[in-house]
């Protein structure tokens, strides 16, 4: 009788400990079941954090401007708005925009090279933006570029190309009717209109730098109207500016 008695105990107590996770406090039984996740998230928001800080420093790389000595030839015109075409604002202003008959605006940008091995190479880069029901023609098919220690230098001009989405690009005759389009683009934030845009771009090796130059257009005739874009003249100019870091 003792020894039933005592397996009888056992059994008892056996199942009492099999199921004592039951009666356990419900803190310890979570920390426990849950100690993986625990870790688990713990090492996903410390990796989120690692991705976030490696986002801001690239951003910064790549997009942050810091102080520099700029070298550029600025447009030296009275009239139009003078602006950076890199960092905005606090940039040197080496690009000028133009309002023309029409609702036609015409952005130049240029310079003249004094580096070593590219010296007295001049560029020079204009867009004329058309909006609709505009049509804009060349009188002529030459760009006049004057200087103190130059001699007048005549630069044939043949054509004139229009981006229309990418990696297609519309190349026209300087003697082609240049027809105007408008379409309305409306973004999250901001919306604006969308015009035919041409550019007339050239480059020519001179013999020497050029610190002050003047570039004349050929006239031009909008909706039957000749028109004669005033001469653009271009200074040297150095100055500390801001540039983007990765230039």
């Amino acid at each position: 009788l003792r020894l039933v008695s005592s397996k009888k105990h056992l059994t008892r107590h056996s199942s009492r400990t099999n199921n004592s996770w039951l009666f356990a406090p419900s803190s310890l039984i979570l920390a426990n079941y849950y100690l993986p996740l625990n870790g688990a998230l713990y090492f996903n928001l410390r990796s989120e954090r690692i991705i976030k800080f490696l986002v801001i420093i690239t951003s910064l790389f790549l997009f942050s401007c810091a102080p520099t000595l700029q070298e550029y030839h600025e447009p030296q015109l009275n009239e139009g708005e003078l602006y950076s075409h890199r960092c905005g604002f606090l940039s040197p202003t080496d690009t000028l925009k133009l309002k023309l008959p029409d609702g036609i605006t015409l952005t130049v940008r240029s310079s003249s090279d004094d580096r070593k091995e590219r010296l007295g190479e001049l560029f020079f880069i204009g867009y004329f933006s058309i909006p609709e029901n505009v049509n804009l023609e060349f009188l002529g098919s030459e760009v006049m570029i004057s200087a103190k220690n130059l001699d007048n230098v005549s630069v044939p001009i043949n054509t004139l190309s229009r981006y229309i989405n990418s990696g297609n690009t519309e190349i026209k005759a300087i003697d082609e009717t240049f027809t105007g389009s408008t379409k309305h683009i409306k973004r999250l934030f901001n919306e604006w209109d969308s015009h035919n845009l041409y550019q007339l771009r050239f480059s020519l090796k001179l013999n020497d730098f050029l610190e002050q130059y003047y570039i004349s257009m050929p006239p031009l005739n909008i909706n039957g109207t000749k028109f004669q874009i005033p001469k653009l003249e271009f200074k040297y100019i150095k100055k500390l500016g801001l540039a983007t870091i990765n230039c």
